[in-house]
């Protein structure tokens, strides 16, 4: 058992632990004659009584400097409720108060003694105040990591994946599409929650601005999901015994799969045109579907096509690639010491690239299956009023999960270069060619 004390004349508070004869001072200290104004002080001037209420919080009250202070129970100083703004009678004043107490919804209520009233304080306002505070943070700094990190993973995947060791290999041409619609997709997407952490929000606000970016969401985070379905369906043909299926593996038909889904997105997310409207109020973001069915719409299509169908897809053909491969690996070889070394360096690129797309798509079933959860929940709770912290923590739940998506857009070149050997190879000699460059401009 604690029990937290109030030491008005030495300016602290004491704990003091069951059985110990002895208490500790967790915040304040003798003489001391101010508090700090910086939000965060832990110091006091005859702090009068300390409550514990939700949540193992202690709320105190300093009299002497008319501030009232929220704490965790074994320190002080995390947060102020009411900073020493003078002893006057605004709301955000008090003067002389000495006495807190809390209702059945944890509302605190304090005594204000010489402006003869009593103050009441809803503490999920503060609740509201500090996920508002997490999910600004994130946009302003994760999201912006993210952006970037993304943006030169993806470039340099795009340049590895066209080097000449990969340029007969049609799987290349896939995930290079992957990486080119990712890196449009982070820009279109991640760019405006970087400008929410700076409360630059006209993006969202604009119409014009939230369909073109609306649609170019819509069209590419698919494309760069379907890029690897088609990359996983061609390891799958490139890997079967019968010529007939491996016919099937060429670039020209890499080329046309790429553009065929192309056309088939901006066909089927067209409606964004007319559904998406800037500024709509109880919604995750302010760009967003106008009314309900438009709503469903996006969110069951997004759902469908951008996770349930590619998930389904790529689990089926990367399941029958690893049958493939193990069936070739345990077939006799007949005149191995005639095949040539270009024969075998494109099998040791198809086991590279198969094992990089395997690892790829298990990374992106994983992360990006709770936004296909979350964006119906949104949009069939909109219309439901919810609370300031009910809005506080969905919007913080639907940073996170929004990072979620920008990860799996984000790391393909880092995923690759730490589980392809073939893929490390070229990096390495791209790398090396540069600085022979270099040191041929400094000769």
């Amino acid at each position: 058992m604690k029990v937290l004390v109030g030491d008005n004349y030495s300016h602290r508070i004491m704990k003091w632990k069951s059985g110990e004869t002895q208490g500790a001072a967790i915040a304040g200290q003798v003489g001391q004659e101010k508090t700090e104004k910086d939000g965060r002080g832990n110091q006091f001037t005859d702090p009068t009584i300390s409550v514990v209420g939700d949540e193992q919080s202690v709320y105190v009250t300093d009299r002497e400097n008319d501030c009232l202070l929220k704490g965790r129970k074994d320190a002080m100083g995390d947060l102020m409720l009411v900073d020493g703004n003078g002893n006057e009678s605004r709301r955000n004043q008090l003067n002389a108060h000495i006495n807190l107490s809390f209702d059945t919804d944890q509302n605190l209520y304090v005594s204000d003694m010489a402006n003869n009233r009593i103050q009441k304080f809803d503490l999920a306002i503060f609740k509201k105040k500090s996920f508002h505070y997490a999910t600004t943070q994130i946009n302003r700094h994760v999201a912006t990591f993210l952006l970037l990190f993304g943006t030169l993973g993806n470039l340099l995947n795009i340049y590895v994946l066209n080097e000449h060791s990969f340029h007969e290999n049609p799987c290349s041409i896939y995930l290079s599409w992957s990486s080119i619609t990712s890196s449009i997709f982070i820009w279109s997407g991640f760019l405006t929650r970087v400008l929410q952490g700076y409360n630059i929000n006209w993006p969202n606000q604009n119409s014009i601005a939230c369909k073109t970016r609306q649609l170019l969401l819509n069209v590419t985070w698919p494309m760069g999901i379907w890029c690897l379905v088609g990359a996983s369906i061609d390891r799958y043909l490139c890997s079967h015994s019968s010529a007939r299926y491996r016919l099937f593996s060429t670039n020209l038909i890499a080329k046309r799969f790429a553009l065929a889904i192309f056309i088939f997105f901006c066909c089927l997310f067209v409606e964004v045109l007319y559904c998406f409207e800037g500024s709509i109020p109880n919604v995750p973001v302010l760009c967003y579907g106008q009314n309900i069915p438009c709503r469903l719409f996006n969110d069951w299509a997004a759902l469908s096509f951008d996770i349930i169908l590619p998930s389904f897809f790529l689990a089926v053909f990367g399941a029958l690639t690893i049958r493939n491969i193990r069936q070739r690996s345990v077939r006799p070889v007949i005149d191995s010491e005639v095949r040539s070394n270009r024969r075998s360096t494109m099998r040791a690129n198809d086991r590279n690239l198969t094992r990089m797309l395997l690892i790829q798509v298990l990374f992106i079933l994983v992360l990006d299956l709770p936004f296909g959860i979350y964006r119906p929940y949104a949009s069939l709770t909109s219309n439901i009023p919810k609370s300031s912290y009910r809005a506080a923590v969905e919007n913080l739940t639907y940073s996170v999960i929004v990072l979620l998506i920008c990860v799996t857009h984000s790391t393909s070149f880092y995923l690759y270069t730490l589980t392809g050997s073939v893929y490390r190879r070229a990096f390495k000699q791209i790398g090396q060619r540069w600085l022979n460059r270099i040191r041929l401009i400094h000769q």
